[in-house]
């Protein structure tokens, strides 16, 4: 029998069924997966135009497409 997690313990609590899928294994190796998009956004935290940037915001085609821009105006130097 193949359990999930670190040990051949049964889990206390109850596993997700589809935990061979849903895993950071899995999600390392697959582009496009969540744990990518999250790990993108973490590292896109730490760019100029999110941390000084300015915000543009559009609601385009009957009110069904939220739009922004953002970005540095000007470089900020140090």
């Amino acid at each position: 029998m193949s359990l999930p997690g670190f040990s051949d313990d049964v889990p206390v609590y109850q596993t997700s069924k589809n935990y061979e899928t849903v895993n950071v294994k899995a999600q390392t190796e697959t582009a496009g997966s969540s744990l990518s998009l999250y790990r993108e956004l973490n590292e896109a935290r730490s760019t100029l135009s999110v941390m000084y940037g300015t915000s543009e915001f559009a609601v385009i085609g009957n009110d069904t497409v939220f739009a922004f821009t953002r970005y540095v105006p000007h470089s900020r130097s140090s």
